[in-house]
């Protein structure tokens, strides 16, 4: 097999990077440092644009789940980066880190782990403790020979130190860069909104146990002397024609496709209020920090969000919006309405959202990130 010419790194993930913002993030940050990268991922559509030095090789993988696509996963994956004299190997999740790790053993270099997820917790494991105990064994055959290894919340950092005899992982939040931001009029304009409209946004993948449907059953039972609020879900995924059938009847809720990652913020200051409400449906879910969390607080929005562990103590630190139980809809429609009427709360908890963007600055970690993977270059 003929090798490429040396690359610092090579950045492998079970996805595609041009829709994945952590990613990305973490791919401007590299580029910036002046380091060459070579991605490998599923193929995706190139909705953003790329740093210079970052190239992307798509790997097409028959299939979308099951122990067959893994395997084959992880077969075309290490064939795809044989052919690559990296410096480095990073595994941008569980299901490339054991072909990160045979690629780093083969070149005798060093290979990182970005734990985005509990996987061995994760919604599809739930109730399979088959899958949990193969994805546990997986995980821990190669994240305690990591160089280094990254995550998304103290609660995760925690368990995976605690399970795996591993260093506390650094805690990397999924918080965009801040910066001042026009709102873009896109979601008004597009479903021909009047201002006296609030705007309930959820951004996002429409996956099960999102909370999407207790969301349309709280709007459901909006009250008619209300605001007239307007439920948008901007996202894609495999729930949303079965949400769409739920909200089929009620005027008042919309489903939009996804924006480009660079016009997510924009997009999102556009609106009033953003909606988070994770179900406590697995260990997963209860340590998570959504990434639309940190895209509502960076736009300026104030929110309403799962009572979890972790989302729950990031809107009670910033005071930035109310928790709700997630599963009740009675108490979101409640906290919607709470949270969508001008009150000196409401004012309150959107200067707050604001300072809690400006506070959770990807640009005041970003140069850190860096630094840690140059580290590890020879």
């Amino acid at each position: 097999m003929t090798t490429s010419a040396p690359t610092d790194l090579l950045f492998m993930m079970a996805g595609d990077v041009h829709r994945n913002a952590r990613a990305l993030r973490q791919l401007g940050a590299l580029a910036a440092d002046g380091m060459s990268v070579r991605v490998l991922c599923l193929p995706g559509q190139a909705t953003s644009p790329l740093p210079d030095g970052v190239s992307v090789e798509p790997i097409a993988v028959q299939g979308s789940g099951g122990p067959g696509f893994f395997r084959r996963l992880h077969r075309q994956f290490a064939e795809a980066a044989a052919a690559h004299a990296a410096k480095l190997v990073h595994a941008s999740d569980l299901y490339v880190l054991r072909a990160a790790r045979q690629t780093a053993r083969a070149r005798g270099v060093p290979y990182t782990f970005d734990a985005r997820e509990l996987y061995t917790h994760v919604a599809a494991t739930a109730g399979r403790p088959h899958v949990r105990f193969f994805w546990d064994v997986v995980q821990r055959g190669a994240i305690r020979q990591a160089a280094r290894v990254w995550t998304v919340s103290n609660h995760i950092a925690d368990f995976l130190a605690e399970r795996y005899g591993i260093t506390r992982p650094d805690v990397q939040l999924n918080a965009p860069a801040f910066r001042e931001i026009t709102p873009d009029p896109f979601l008004r304009n597009t479903l021909g909104l009047m201002p006296d409209q609030p705007i309930l946004l959820h951004l996002g993948q429409l996956r099960r146990d999102r909370g999407a449907e207790v969301l349309i059953q709280a709007m459901a039972e909006w009250p008619t002397t209300a605001p007239d609020a307007q439920l948008v879900f901007l996202g894609y995924g495999p729930h949303r024609k079965t949400l769409e059938r739920l909200a089929n009847g009620l005027a008042r809720v919309h489903f939009l496709d996804p924006v480009p990652p660079n016009r997510v913020l924009p997009v999102t200051a556009g609106a009033d209020l953003g909606v988070t409400l994770l179900q406590p449906t697995c260990l997963n879910h209860r340590y998570a920090l959504p990434n639309k969390l940190f895209d509502y607080l960076a736009a300026g929005l104030p929110v309403v969000a799962s009572d979890l562990e972790e989302t729950g103590a990031m809107v009670r630190r910033f005071d930035c919006g109310l928790t709700v139980e997630p599963n009740r809809p009675d108490a979101v429609r409640d906290a919607l309405l709470k949270a969508c009427t001008r009150s000196a709360d409401t004012l309150r908890w959107k200067r707050n959202a604001r300072v809690a963007g400006e506070t959770l600055d990807w640009n005041a970690v970003s140069d850190r990130f860096a630094r840690q993977m140059r580290s590890l270059i020879p």
